[in-house]
């Protein structure tokens, strides 16, 4: 964890290279009452870690493996984005499929009530 420069601001960046992949959708961060901040990271496999964090890598390794991090979350933001716009396609379509039977229906209705004024009429 770190401070910012003027050291009183109370902003902090947490940068922790974790030893496996964490299931984003599942963790999540919370800063509470105080500033106190929980942090809950759900693991993907199950598997138990030896460590938190990878250890002993230089600058460049780091950098590749925050890049391809990145790229990931990227990806992963895109894939749900893509997800949401068909559900509400979806959801759109049902929508005008369901006010369709619902104006067919209606028609239905107003069309035996006519043929059954004309054929009154056509009794008197």
């Amino acid at each position: 964890a770190n401070s910012s420069p003027g050291g009183g601001s109370g902003i902090f960046l947490l940068e922790a290279d974790l030893l496996a992949e964490i299931d984003a959708k599942r963790s999540a961060a919370v800063v509470k009452a105080g500033g106190e901040v929980e942090i809950r990271l759900h693991k993907v496999a199950p598997e138990l870690w030896g460590q938190l964090t990878v250890q002993a890598l230089d600058k460049a390794e780091r950098m590749r493996r925050r890049r391809r991090s990145i790229e990931a979350a990227e990806r992963a933001a895109a894939a749900d984005a893509e997800e949401a716009k068909k559900a509400a396609w979806e959801k759109s379509r049902h929508t005008l499929s369901s006010q369709m039977e619902l104006d067919r229906a209606y028609r239905g209705v107003l069309e035996a009530r006519k043929s059954a004024e004309k054929a009154h009429e056509e009794a008197e």
